[in-house]
């Protein structure tokens, strides 16, 4: 099919433009690229008794080899696209993916923070608590152990 002649002329465009500049009036010029032309796009035999069949003939051979060069062109060019297109498909999914993993991380650091947080609250709290006891144990002994303070605190 149309696929095959394509891959046909992707592979040796440079002997097409070879053929341009030839002396020969007939297809070996274009050698097997002449195949892939479609038929409406070969050159004509020429007429050999008229030079202007002749330049017509030389011309449209030319076009043909310059045709067939662009062709080839498209060819790689389609080729590199999709390949292109390949990789920036490829690199947006790693995009993706990474920046699922990153807001996933994101998440999972922030869930550690408040964690953290309601921890350090907590171990403050427990700390004030602690101070608290202490200050009052403290207070408590040094009323009682000092001599010094009258209060009015007797057993009943």
């Amino acid at each position: 099919g149309g696929s095959q002649s394509r891959e046909g002329v992707g592979v040796g465009g440079g002997q097409g433009e070879g053929g341009r500049g030839g002396g020969g009036p007939d297809e070996e010029e274009l050698g097997e690229y002449w195949d892939l032309l479609e038929n409406e796009m070969r050159p004509i035999k020429p007429i050999p008794s008229c030079s202007d069949s002749q330049r017509i003939f030389s011309d449209h051979k030319e076009m043909a080899g310059k045709y067939l060069v662009l062709q080839t062109e498209i060819f790689n060019l389609q080729k590199t696209k999709t390949t292109l297109e390949e990789k920036l498909s490829q690199a947006e999914k790693l995009d993706r993916l990474g920046s699922q993993r990153y807001t996933t991380k994101i998440r999972e650091l922030e869930n550690k923070k408040d964690q953290l947080r309601l921890t350090h609250s907590r171990l403050r709290q427990q700390l004030e608590q602690i101070s608290a006891r202490q200050q009052q144990s403290e207070g408590q002994d040094s009323q009682n152990h000092d001599p010094h303070l009258n209060l009015p605190l007797t057993p009943p």
